[in-house]
């Protein structure tokens, strides 16, 4: 698998774990909503970020990206 960057506005965090920053949210890149998890920071809905990551396919939820995160400047 081949590792990919996106840019895009979180648009709903759909599960995130106190704990240890583990973070399932979808983000809107374009016309496309993509599904994201990782181990993020900080992160709020409404945000612009850049993550790179494999993409997968999650026998339950589908398709996903598995990312870190790159805070935009």
């Amino acid at each position: 698998m081949s590792m990919k960057t996106i840019t895009g506005y979180v648009e709903i965090i759909t599960f995130r774990n106190e704990e240890n920053g583990y973070t399932v949210l979808t983000m809107s890149v374009g016309k496309k909503d993509v599904k994201v998890t990782g181990v993020f920071g900080y992160i709020g809905e409404g945000e612009y970020i850049e993550v790179e990551g494999e993409e997968v396919f999650h026998p339950v939820f589908g398709e996903q990206k598995i990312a870190s995160i790159t805070p935009i400047q």
